[in-house]
């Protein structure tokens, strides 16, 4: 049951959100579709990192749900290659703009304003559910739900695909830590610029996999970002020398670096035949 406090949060959640997606719709009413298709399909624009193709290849011919499916606009994609999907989010302004992109593209547009441990859907009737950077916005205490909630509505068969940002990335765990939270320099920044959401709270690599097994599902692949320095040079600066020297220190280091750093964890699970 979600708790007032939880429910404050979350209340808090939606506005940063709302706005967040506001800004985003005036770029999708200003900008011509061709536009428009060529930033969501590959290799032209940051929407369009498909993290998952690497690991499961393309996806056609699947029902698929996107959950906090924000400005990702991943649904498009898969309708455009051949997959009925749809998405939820919690905030009704990025349900808004999901609707006026697909309206825009001509094509279906099934989006509803909803949490994640709340899903639309009849028993066994999704082929996948996605989420990127969606887990960590739910509060600890609907995690199992969420979870057992996406599992009721899996085929059996189907599979979970996510996204997180790691908690013991040490760029993560700066900004997020409860160790003099009110006066950290860093999370105050990562606000401002509308890099982190207030309520937000990441797992570790191991609590995301912890939290898959415990609620039924089998983990089938799993790869890790790490994207170790250029992400926060990337964000602090636009030197082009910088980045490219970030970038090389981050090959460097791949093959070394414990993946209890990670930036990211990348996961493929499956709900278990009956």
């Amino acid at each position: 049951m979600e708790s007032v406090q939880t429910k404050q949060n979350r209340e808090r959640e939606i506005e940063f959100w709302d706005t967040t997606s506001k800004r985003e719709r005036d770029w999708v009413e200003n900008t011509p579709v061709t536009e428009i298709i060529d930033s969501i399909m590959p290799g032209t624009h940051a929407w369009a990192d498909h993290w998952w193709e690497p690991l499961i290849g393309k996806i056609t011919g699947k029902k698929i749900l996107d959950i906090g499916c924000g400005d990702t606009y991943f649904a498009a994609y898969w309708q455009m290659t051949g997959n009925d999907a749809s998405g939820s989010d919690f905030s009704p302004e990025t349900v808004k703009t999901n609707v006026l992109l697909h309206e825009k593209l001509g094509l279906k547009h099934d989006f509803y304003v909803a949490s994640a441990e709340k899903i639309e859907s009849p028993d066994d009737s999704l082929d996948l559910i996605h989420m990127r950077w969606v887990v960590h916005h739910i509060p600890e205490e609907l995690l199992d739900t969420a979870m057992q909630e996406m599992k009721r509505v899996l085929k059996p068969g189907g599979r979970l695909i996510i996204y997180e940002t790691n908690y013991g990335y040490p760029f993560r765990w700066i900004v997020q830590t409860p160790l003099l939270r009110k006066y950290n320099p860093f999370r105050r920044y990562a606000l401002k610029i509308h890099l982190l959401d207030p309520e937000e709270k990441a797992l570790t690599n191991r609590g995301y996999i912890s939290l898959l097994r415990r609620n039924g599902f089998t983990i089938r692949k799993m790869d890790y970002n790490f994207n170790f320095f250029n992400y926060p040079v990337c964000v602090m600066t636009k030197n082009e020398q910088l980045r490219a020297l970030s970038e090389r220190a981050d090959r460097a280091i791949r093959n070394i670096l414990p993946t209890a750093f990670s930036k990211d964890i990348k996961v493929i699970a499956e709900k278990a035949e009956k």
